[in-house]
């Protein structure tokens, strides 16, 4: 945005779980300790060839999205030289005093609504879960209740008759539904609702 040309060079995230679950199933390890009896150093080497193995699929969607990107110049977090710069990173903050010990307890306040699917004769029901603060809106023509976003109000689907003069005109949604109860995500998970 201010002129300056940024390298786009593909990066390979080496260190995680697809690779070592895909290893685990190749060689049908299930606890920690096989990984010591193989040796953490096979298993690492073995975890690095893997890596590699999808290289010409991984080239060929990025391009299909569009994304301008320079793959002969690729890196792979597993690289000593990758992880040496992440640490020298680390230090250089350190040093500065930027680097602290802590521990913070962050409740996310959430909540779960069911959805039944309409005409199941088994009465399934779509689930749903969210950390958003949600209100609970009731349809005046219906007596349904909807459970949404307290910003989404207005686009709620109606279902009401072509013409009610009681009510106003089509498409006043704010005479459609009445709100019920209104609460945020976190006074629900405190009060249990």
């Amino acid at each position: 945005m201010l002129g300056f040309h940024v390298r786009r060079r593909f990066d390979w995230d080496c260190h995680g779980l697809p690779v070592e679950i895909e290893l685990d199933k190749k060689l049908g390890i299930i606890r920690k300790v096989d990984v010591f009896e193989m040796g953490i150093d096979k298993y690492n080497e073995v975890c690095r060839s893997i890596v590699t193995r999808y290289v010409e699929e991984w080239e060929q969607v990025i391009t299909w999205t569009g994304r301008w990107i320079d793959f002969r110049n690729d890196y792979k977090m597993m690289d000593f030289k990758f992880m040496e710069s992440v640490w020298w990173v680390f230090v250089q903050l350190y040093e500065k005093g930027l680097v602290y010990r802590g521990f913070k307890d962050v409740r996310d306040p959430e909540t779960m609504v069911s959805f039944p699917i309409v005409g199941d004769l088994n009465k399934a029901a779509f689930v749903a879960w969210t950390t958003t603060p949600w209100t609970l809106v009731r349809n005046k023509h219906t007596g349904k209740i909807y459970v949404v976003a307290e910003s989404r109000l207005s686009p709620l689907p109606s279902e009401k008759p072509k013409s009610n003069v009681a009510n106003g005109p089509a498409g006043d949604s704010k005479k459609l539904s009445s709100m019920v109860k209104g609460f945020s995500g976190k006074r629900a998970q405190e009060e249990g609702d």
